[in-house]
């Protein structure tokens, strides 16, 4: 179970790498979370994203696309 999430969150990484709505000074952080899950995060943090961002996940890691920033305000 470990190495499918492992390898969802790599095919995810590349293909937020790749894509072309990446501005210049964007970065992607793992954010590992403790006491609630991507799932109740996401809906939680989506709104304070521009629409260049993104914000993904899966169980207790949160993957976020955004500027340095940005980052810290989620954090």
């Amino acid at each position: 179970m470990k190495k499918l999430s492992a390898l969802w969150l790599c095919a995810l990484l590349l293909l937020m790498g790749l894509s072309g709505t990446t501005a210049a000074g964007d970065r992607i952080e793992i954010i590992p979370l403790k006491n609630r899950t991507a799932d109740e995060m996401i809906p939680l943090l989506r709104p304070m994203l521009d629409s260049t961002e993104a914000l993904s996940g899966t169980g207790y890691q949160l993957i976020v696309r955004a500027t340095p920033e940005r980052q810290q305000q989620l954090l």
